[in-house]
């Protein structure tokens, strides 16, 4: 009997507790993702020796034929953290 692990492995979103896997870019950063595939996602990923691997689509960088496309994790997340914003100048301040 041959035992199979699953293509990837899941992961939990520390805000929302929702499955994410990861995916190594090539620039070399991880990414969480959601995990089902999704046409309007902007990250191109494949498998290789089960682990996912992938681009941030462009213009000039679209997906190959067995490319997936996954929506990064933090473009859905309930709970992601806002950046707070910077208060508007005031109209007596300077601006240098």
């Amino acid at each position: 009997m041959t035992i199979r692990r699953p293509p990837v492995r899941l992961s939990e979103c520390k805000l929302c507790q929702a499955p994410i896997v990861f995916a190594r870019l090539d620039t070399g950063k991880a990414i969480p993702l959601n995990p089902i595939p999704d046409q309007r996602g902007n990250v191109a990923v494949h498998m290789s020796g089960g682990n996912l691997y992938g681009f941030v689509v462009t213009r000039d960088r679209l997906p190959g034929p067995t490319d997936r496309r996954m929506v990064p994790h933090y473009a859905t997340c309930e709970k992601q953290r806002t950046t707070p914003t910077k208060p508007a100048r005031q109209p007596d301040e300077p601006l240098f």
